[in-house]
Formats: C-alpha cells, structure tokens, sequence
C-alpha cells in the first residue's frame, strides 16, 4: 500500500497514526446487535462519519446474534453473513439480552475469541460488572451526541485494529 500524500513530511509519532488508520483492514465485519432503529440509524452515521467503511451487520435481538454465529436460517449464506472480527451489542435487547448472548458465546470456543463490546445506555455497576464478568472486552456508554458516539467508535476501532487477533476458522465455524 503507498503511503498517502505528505506522509513523509510528518511527525513520526503523526506518520504511525496516519499509516495505522490508512492501513485498517477495512473487510473486517461487525456485528451489532441493537434492537432501536433510530440507535441503528446512530451507528451506521458515526460508522461512516468515523471514515469506518467496514461491513455492518445488523441483528434486531439477542436470538438473532446467535442465529447468526450459528450460520443458521437466513444466516446459512456466509457469503452475505461472514463471521464477524467484532461484536458490539445492546444490552437490552428483546428474547435474549445482550448479557445472555455473551453468556452463550462464552460457551462456544469459536466465538468465544471474538472481541465483544458492549454499548448500553446502562451505567449500572451491576451490570458492568457482569458484563466483564461474562467476557465483555470492553463496556462503552452510548452517547446521545453523534459526534461523540464517532469519536468512540473511531478509537474502538483504532484499538482493535492494534491488537493481535486470534485466526479465524477456515469455515465458518457455526459456534455450535
């Protein structure tokens, strides 16, 4: 990949930024489970006002995440549904909540290595502390503002693109 414009002409501590956000891998998917369309609607703004081009996918409820690391019903084609590099859920979600949804991902070894965030309007110690407790890698509060809610994602998704992440399976593994 070449560098882009003016890049030489950085800072070093600049350069290493600049070149870490150019070289993001941007087929990376995400997964979210939010059940509010206008929080959806939030996401996919701040995702594209955060120049994060990457592919969203989206599930209504806790019931559906699951269906969809299982790559079962409408979630067979792992083509349209490939496995995600990133889980961000709600915490409350309809059917399963989205502390139900890392207990059961804590129990399938497959999905277990996906890092999972959760953004909830829920600042309850309790739930944090489940939340952790269940493997959340990270408990983010979800800001009313969208400028806020960009800046967010922008260094969540700085942070991961950073860190080493574990292989995917060859196939989709169906976390069953």
């Amino acid at each position: 990949m070449k560098p882009p414009t003016g890049y030489c002409k950085l800072p070093a501590i600049k350069r290493c930024l600049m070149w870490s956000i150019v070289s993001m891998d941007r087929t990376l998917t995400i997964l979210l489970g939010e059940d509010n369309i206008d929080d959806v609607e939030l996401m996919k703004i701040a995702f594209k006002r955060a120049d994060l081009s990457n592919p969203v996918q989206v599930c209504r409820d806790g019931e559906e995440v699951i269906a969809y690391l299982e790559g079962k019903g409408r979630y067979a084609d792992h083509e349209r549904h490939p496995f995600p590099r990133l889980l961000i859920l709600d915490l409350k979600m309809p059917k399963l909540s989205g502390l139900d949804v890392l207990r059961w991902v804590k129990e399938h070894p497959a999905c277990c290595v996906i890092p999972t965030v959760i953004l909830s309007t829920s600042m309850r110690k309790g739930d944090v502390q489940e939340a952790y407790a269940l493997g959340a890698n990270a408990y983010l509060s979800k800001p009313f503002d969208t400028g806020e809610l960009k800046a967010s994602l922008h260094d969540l998704f700085q942070f991961w693109s950073r860190c080493e992440l574990p292989d995917l399976p060859a196939q989709h593994p169906g976390c069953t």
